[in-house]
């Protein structure tokens, strides 16, 4: 179990403070310069193309497989709550456990999604914020354990594809390989025969035992060679690689994700196949991931938005005040938090808009009709408003009243800029629809705080 030692805090040094953020910003600068170059001969028509291409009986089978990497990760859940030592029926597990993962790998943010829906859901059972952190905690090191298991075993059994992908001698790669797995052993030797707890900074870890160490390693092994196998039936013919290789080669994608921080390592997972996997068709290479990206995280992430809605509302349904009452009060808790997202994709869509070219028929109404200056000056507007929203987020997380009023008018010239710029009505929807919430939920930004008295973190930043 997981348990917080009692230490007197120590300030961490600056160097230490801005060394994540500064290597979290050189990553995703390096994404946007390898999607640029990978991505700047194509046009969105062509993705979309390849995309429609994919055979139907590809799209189910991938359905397939996420739904039984799905069910593996309620394995997850089911092994932590044995380690907090608060085991709860399969079903309630089960639903718990899918409704956290859809969502911590949609926004990743374990601490605040993960963990918050489990705490929301567990707590009515009995389990404490405690409780709640060791089951957190256990999940966390099984899904890193996956991951170093599959990386591990792919260079162990294929050097040479897989090192040539991970741009590694063959030799170097079977040594990480074996260093991984014997990274792996030694963590399973103590876990089983350790009897004194671990010692890590101001955390106290204490090994599962052998009851859980064993089905700990493969549930995160089964689930990663499952998700994997999920955007594997979808790639194209032209890919010229097995699948040991390329399991490799997708943990190590989903751990750069991961370390970036980048909410469901979006561009991220992209940017790493599109440049280790040999594809020799970008257009459809990108297609499968877009194709993966919808069934593996947005089909996920929808059902259990409406499984969630549904827990809630069926779980007052005996009484209805107390039904409103709290159902209210989860929305007033949750509702900074989710239109705080919201305004942050919408940045995205606007700085990913702001980096791909138009479609050439939109453009061309536009031309006959608009002036240059407007369309490039819109270009650039959109891309600013993108950024100026991606900022707000924070504020808008915080309540602030000011935020949410800029907010509104970003995304008002949002629209504006994204239909002046190349008639893209689709985004002017999105950006529409993240407005209409955001003035739905007016009444929870109440803060009369200046937004130039946010304290901007080194990791925000």
């Amino acid at each position: 179990m997981v348990h917080q030692a009692t230490a007197v805090p120590v300030a961490s040094p600056p160097a230490r403070r801005w060394a994540v953020p500064a290597l979290t910003l050189i990553a995703a600068l390096i994404v946007i310069v390898v999607l640029d170059r990978e991505l700047r001969d194509y046009h969105l028509q062509d993705v979309l193309a390849a995309l429609r291409a994919i055979p139907r009986a590809d799209l189910w089978w991938s359905a397939v497989l996420t739904a039984f990497s799905y069910t593996v990760l309620t394995l997850y859940d089911v092994l932590g709550l044995r380690y907090a030592g608060k085991p709860l029926p399969y079903r309630r597990t089960a639903v718990t456990s899918f409704i956290a993962y859809a969502f911590t790998h949609s926004f990743s943010f374990a601490a605040l999604t993960g963990a918050a829906v489990r705490y929301r859901l567990y707590a009515p059972a009995g389990l404490t914020g405690i409780d709640v952190a060791r089951v957190s905690g256990f999940t966390a090191v099984t899904s890193g354990v996956g991951i170093s298991l599959l990386g591990g075993l792919a260079l162990v059994l294929a050097p040479e594809a897989t090192g040539t992908a991970l741009r590694l001698h063959p030799g170097w790669a079977l040594a990480a390989g074996c260093g991984i797995l014997a990274a792996i052993a030694a963590y399973l030797i103590w876990a089983v025969a350790a009897r004194r707890p671990l010692e890590l900074w101001n955390w106290r870890v204490e090994p599962p035992g052998a009851a859980l160490a064993g089905p700990q390693l493969a549930a995160g092994l089964a689930d990663l060679v499952l998700s994997a196998a999920a955007l594997w039936v979808l790639l194209p013919s032209s890919v010229d690689m097995a699948f040991p290789a390329f399991a490799g080669v997708y943990a190590a994608a989903i751990a750069v994700g991961l370390l970036s921080h980048v909410p469901g390592g979006v561009g991220v997972l992209e940017a790493v196949l599109l440049v280790t996997v040999p594809h020799g068709d970008t257009p459809r290479m990108l297609g499968a991931l877009l194709a993966y990206r919808g069934i593996y995280y947005l089909l996920p992430l929808l059902g259990a938005a409406l499984l969630l809605a549904a827990h809630e509302l069926t779980d007052q349904w005996t009484d209805r005040r107390r039904r409103v009452a709290r159902a209210m009060n989860l929305a007033q808790q949750v509702a900074p938090q989710l239109l705080g997202s919201l305004v942050f994709v919408a940045g995205l869509v606007l700085l990913l808009s702001g980096a791909t070219p138009g479609i050439d028929t939109r453009l061309a109404i536009l031309r006959d009709a608009l002036p240059l200056q407007i369309l490039e000056s819109s270009h650039l507007v959109g891309s600013v408003i993108g950024l100026g929203l991606v900022v707000l987020a924070r504020a808008l997380f915080e309540r602030v009243n000011a935020a949410w009023q800029l907010t509104v008018l970003l995304l008002a010239g949002g629209v504006a800029a994204s239909l002046l710029k190349g008639l893209d009505y689709e985004e002017a929807v999105v950006l529409g629809i993240v407005l209409l919430c955001l003035w739905l939920g007016r009444g929870q930004f109440y803060r009369r705080a200046s937004l130039w008295q946010e304290r901007f973190s080194p990791a925000w930043a």
